[in-house]
C-alpha cells in the first residue's frame, strides 16, 4: 500500500504532509501506513478514494492493499521441540478468524 501512496502523492506533486493534511490524519500515522505498521481503517480509505478522485477499481485496490498489509507477527519457535512448534502453529493459524470475528464486532459497536 506505500508504494501505492508514494506514487499518488507523487503524480499530484504532494509531500507526505501534505497528504496527511488533505486525509485529516497525522504524518506519522500515514508513515506508519505506508510502511505496513498501521491498518489503514475504512473512514480514511473512503477519503483517500475522495481526495484523489479515484474510480471505483482503483479505489478496490486500495481496498485490497490496505486488507494485506499491515503488522506482522513474527515468532521464533526455535527453543520448542517438534510437538510443541506443530501445537503452537496449529493455534496461530485458528488466530485470523477470532482476529476477524473481533473486528467485526469492534466495526458494529459490539
Amino acid at each position: 500500500m506505500g508504494k501505492k501512496l508514494r506514487g499518488c502523492c507523487r503524480e499530484r506533486g504532494w509531500r507526505q504532509a501534505d497528504m496527511a493534511e488533505r486525509l485529516n490524519c497525522s504524518e506519522a500515522f500515514l508513515s506508519a501506513l505506508a510502511r505496513g505498521r498501521k491498518i489503514a481503517p475504512r473512514t480514511l480509505l473512503g477519503r483517500l478514494q475522495e481526495i484523489l478522485d479515484l474510480t471505483e477499481p482503483e479505489a478496490e485496490e486500495f481496498r485490497r492493499l490496505a486488507a494485506v498489509s499491515g503488522p506482522v507477527l513474527r515468532m521464533d519457535l526455535t527453543a520448542y521441540s517438534g510437538c510443541e512448534r506443530a501445537g503452537i502453529e496449529r493455534w496461530l493459524q485458528t488466530l485470523p478468524g477470532y482476529l476477524a470475528a473481533w473486528k467485526r464486532s469492534a466495526d458494529h459497536g459490539g
